[in-house]
């Protein structure tokens, strides 16, 4: 289970909706000056995030709570999100320079970039209709796992 220390902000029925602090180790690594990961992490920032979570121990508004989501839930939306459209990618790009090159088309790179670009876009918009079932789904929703106290 990964789990994050937030703040209820408001409780809808049997949800609640968190704010949690984007953390970044940036600060505490010796390379934090030439690392592109620092200069994101600068950028973004420590911004606060909201996120709407399964309210088991009925929070209040100001508690302190500990959320969490399984390790195999962060994992298949990670697959889902970043090898899904990466893959559609290259198999319409695969795709498209074979079937351009058994055409006898000049621009078979032309082919394979178009391809390309058509498969990542296939690929985001099944991903967003795919997770937008998934929204829910139980095994794929933070849950508050405990009260920390009050804020």
């Amino acid at each position: 289970m990964i789990e994050e220390t937030a703040t209820v902000v408001r409780c809808e029925g049997d949800y609640a909706w968190v704010e949690t602090t984007r953390k970044s180790a940036c600060r505490t690594c010796a390379v934090n000056k030439g690392c592109g990961t620092s200069v994101l992490a600068a950028v973004v920032g420590n911004k606060p995030n909201q996120l709407r979570v399964v309210n088991r121990f009925n929070a209040v508004i100001g508690e302190q709570v500990t959320i969490g989501i399984s390790e195999s839930a962060m994992l298949r939306g990670a697959f889902l999100v970043y090898i899904i459209p990466l893959l559609m990618l290259i198999g319409f790009a695969l795709a498209a320079e074979v079937l351009a090159g058994q055409l006898l088309v000049s621009a078979v790179d032309f082919a394979a970039v178009v391809g390309g670009l058509s498969g990542f876009a296939a690929g985001m918009y099944w991903v967003k209709h795919r997770t937008a079932n998934l929204a829910s789904d139980p095994r794929f929703q933070p849950v508050i796992l405990r009260k920390s106290g009050t804020f």
